[in-house]
C-alpha cells in the first residue's frame, strides 16, 4: 500500500539522492512531470540507496510514496526485496555513477534480458544485490554469433568494466541465489 508524501515547491527542486535506512522496504521516487502521480512510469523505484537520481529526476522531484516492511519487534528484521531477489542497477559511469535503471528476478532459475542499445551502450558499472548468486553480461561486438567471445560472468558489483564490455552490452543473464531461508523453489 505506501505511504504517500508530497513536497511542497521550495523542496522539490532540491533532490539529488535518496538514502533508504530503518524498516524501509522500498520508496517511489515521484517526478514532477506528467501530472505527478505515484503510479507513473516516469518515477524511480528504489529499492536501496541511490547515490545520485536520473538526469530527469534532479530538481524535479515532486514527492515520494514509502513502504514499511511489517514490524517485528523481538524478531531479526525480515528481508528486503533489495536482499531477496536479485536486482542489477545500472550506470551510465564508472563508480557507480549516473544511475540508469534495474533489472531483477526473483525466480529460481537464470532470466536473461536484453538490455538494448539504450542502456548497454551506455553502461559503465553495477551494482548486484545480495539476492544474486551470479551474472553474465553478453558482449554486443556485432558479431551476432552468439559464440561467447567477450561475455564475462561476475559475482559481485564492478566499479567499471574491461575495455570490452564499457558500453558493449547486448543482454545480461541474472542467477539468483536459491537460499530456502530467503527464497523457496
Amino acid at each position: 500500500m505506501g505511504k504517500w508524501s508530497g513536497f511542497r515547491k521550495k523542496i522539490e527542486n532540491w533532490g539529488q539522492s535518496v538514502k533508504l535506512w530503518g524498516n524501509c522496504d522500498h520508496v517511489i521516487v515521484i517526478d514532477a512531470d506528467y501530472g505527478a502521480t505515484p503510479d507513473s512510469n516516469n518515477n524511480l523505484n528504489v529499492i536501496s540507496s541511490v547515490y545520485e537520481v536520473p538526469e530527469d529526476l534532479r530538481y524535479d522531484v515532486y514527492g515520494v510514496k514509502v513502504w514499511a516492511l511489517p514490524p517485528h519487534i523481538g524478531k531479526p528484521k525480515p528481508p528486503t526485496k533489495w536482499e531477496k531477489s536479485c536486482y542489477f542497477r545500472m550506470f551510465e559511469f564508472e563508480e557507480w555513477q549516473g544511475y540508469m535503471t534495474y533489472e531483477s528476478t526473483s525466480g529460481c532459475g537464470a532470466s536473461r534480458i536484453s538490455l538494448g542499445s539504450y542502456y548497454g551502450d551506455r553502461l559503465q558499472s553495477f551494482e548486484l544485490s545480495p539476492g544474486c548468486k551470479e551474472i553474465k553480461l553478453w558482449d554486443d561486438d556485432g558479431y551476432g554469433d552468439n559464440s561467447g567471445y567477450g561475455d564475462e560472468y561476475f559475482s559481485s558489483s564492478q566499479g567499471s568494466l574491461n575495455n570490452d564490455l564499457s558500453g558493449d552490452v547486448r543482454a545480461v543473464t541474472l542467477w539468483p541465489k536459491n537460499d530456502e531461508q530467503m527464497r523457496p523453489c
